[in-house]
């Protein structure tokens, strides 16, 4: 009697009987298979899936029943499915490969993995045995710290942009500075050229101070030290100035031919804020429109928006790319665009934004490329509209000294030399001293002197060392700060030190008499 046939049972599905009835030497390999702490898949080389583990089950969150009825293909995302054909051809030549790809799961979320398949023999079938491990949190890692060497390298690329740039701006002026300074060297200059020449050389000083401050106002933005005074001010005569200065600035930089247009309420208006910063954010933003328009117009004023005062500029010049838009009030951002067409330190935007936001303000803009831009401002108006607000004013003096004896403690000779040519053309005496201690041995050794004007920075003994000695002995002598340094802190420390009044470098020669002549009249009394 014939014995009945067996059944034809496929190919995969004899592996996967296979894997589940291993010999009972293999138990220890099936147990470390089921329970280990890395998902393992096993497929044929037509990646019919045979077997999972659990962590496998776990990672995927498809049941056994589920993944066993799948090929390989299925878990990959669409990206890695040519790599995954790539892989099992590989397979077909080599016995192990490790590889870095991408599944989804049964959620629809997406992890990394990295895969180890090795080739094993089953019964004369070989049978691939993949380890998959989850390196989602590492590629993650990965990628923020790849972003964040970009942004250190464009950090490092806008900032080395900016310093070849702050070197052009500043060498132009100083061109300007030397090259005419050279020029009053000449023999029988006549009148007309000798204004020409000091006129080119203060406007060319002005602009380079003006970089200097705006370096400067950086620094304190980063360091969050960026401070704001407020006073009255009559916006109408503010925005008058800045007409009549960039009137002429158009012709140092040969764009006459565009028009400026000031318009502002023809009745004077005035508010309560700081002057300085609000005179800074146009500056820059008249400056930027000047520096992008070749031709065309350039309008800039100012009107009452509820309880603000609402401030444009607007240009007929290159517009801002769309690409730009959000980067235009950023450090540095100039260096981005057409440094080798458009001079400019990049600093003025985000000078002009922090300068807006300490005024309580906001700043934005409209712009289309080859167009033009209009840039707005408000600010609060910190003012009753139902009256008129006198500005401070200076009062006009006329300095009578007589022949009072200063002694400037200055170690530059340059320095010096101004001041000592200032103070004698208004009838005062002068004496110098180098060092601290030399100044405090001066004022000990000679009653006839009646001010001390004091470097903060001497050679040895600092001017605030040598202002406490000599007020110890002569607390009546008024003795005059002059620095480079700007802070509000060390402005603070001036005035606790017991010094009657500063100057910061470089100094307005009113100024200086104002406060000479203040502090004489009070120590008179």
């Amino acid at each position: 009697m014939k014995k009945p046939a067996k059944p034809d049972i496929p190919q995969n599905q004899k592996q996967k009987e296979q894997f589940r009835t291993l010999k009972p030497d293999s138990n220890l390999y099936r147990q470390m298979f089921e329970h280990s702490v890395i998902a393992i898949l096993i497929h044929d080389l037509n990646m019919n899936i045979i077997d999972v583990n659990d962590k496998a089950i776990e990672l995927f969150g498809y049941s056994k029943e589920e993944l066993l009825k799948q090929k390989v293909y299925a878990l990959h995302t669409e990206s890695e499915l040519e790599n995954s054909a790539s892989v099992r051809e590989k397979m077909k030549e080599t016995d192990k490969l490790s590889v870095e790809t991408s599944f989804r799961r049964k959620d629809g979320s997406i992890f990394f993995a990295a895969v180890t398949p090795t080739k094993y023999i089953l019964d004369g079938t070989p049978i691939i045995h993949v380890y998959i491990q989850d390196i989602t949190e590492r590629k993650r890692n990965e990628e923020n710290i790849a972003q964040a060497l970009e942004k250190a390298r464009e950090s490092d690329r806008l900032k080395s942009a900016f310093l070849a740039n702050m070197s052009h701006e500043i060498r132009t002026p100083m061109t300007a500075i030397m090259g005419f300074t050279s020029f009053l060297k000449t023999p029988g200059i006549n009148e007309e050229k000798l204004h020409k020449y000091t006129r080119i050389i203060s406007d060319s000083a002005s602009h380079l101070l003006s970089i200097i401050d705006n370096i400067i106002d950086i620094a304190k933005i980063e360091a969050g030290q960026l401070k704001v005074s407020n006073a009255n001010i009559n916006v109408n005569s503010l925005m008058q100035d800045l007409y009549e200065f960039f009137k002429s600035f158009l012709k140092t930089k040969n764009k006459e031919h565009i028009q400026l247009i000031l318009k502002i309420p023809s009745s004077e208006f005035f508010i309560v804020s700081d002057e300085s910063r609000l005179r800074q954010i146009l500056n820059n933003l008249l400056n930027n429109a000047i520096k992008f328009t070749e031709e065309g117009t350039i309008e800039f004023g100012f009107d009452q928006d509820g309880e603000n005062l609402k401030f444009y500029v607007k240009d007929s010049g290159i517009g801002i790319p769309e690409k730009y838009k959000d980067i235009v009030f950023n450090r540095f951002a100039q260096a981005t665009q057409a440094t080798e067409i458009y001079e400019g330190t990049g600093l003025g935007l985000a000078i002009a934004l922090a300068c807006t936001k300490l005024l309580g303000g906001e700043i934005w803009f409209e712009s289309e490329e080859n167009k033009g831009s209009t840039f707005f401002f408000s600010i609060p108006e910190n003012s009753q509209t139902d009256r008129v607000m006198e500005p401070d004013k200076d009062i006009a003096i006329d300095y009578q000294f007589k022949g009072e004896l200063i002694l400037v403690a200055e170690d530059d000779p340059y320095s010096f030399e101004y001041i000592e040519r200032l103070l004698h053309l208004n009838n005062l005496q002068v004496l110098n001293t180098i060092t601290g201690d030399e100044t405090i041995n001066k004022t000990l050794e000679n009653d006839r002197i009646k001010l001390v004007l004091m470097d903060i920075q001497m050679p040895g003994i600092s001017g605030m060392e040598a202002a406490k000695k000599i007020k110890k002995n002569r607390p009546q002598l008024p003795i005059l700060a002059q620095t480079a340094y700007t802070s509000k802190e060390l402005k603070e420390q001036i005035i606790s030190t017991g010094f009657d009044g500063y100057l910061t470098k470089p100094f307005d020669k009113e100024k200086l008499l104002k406060l000479i002549y203040d502090n004489l009249k009070k120590s008179a009394h």
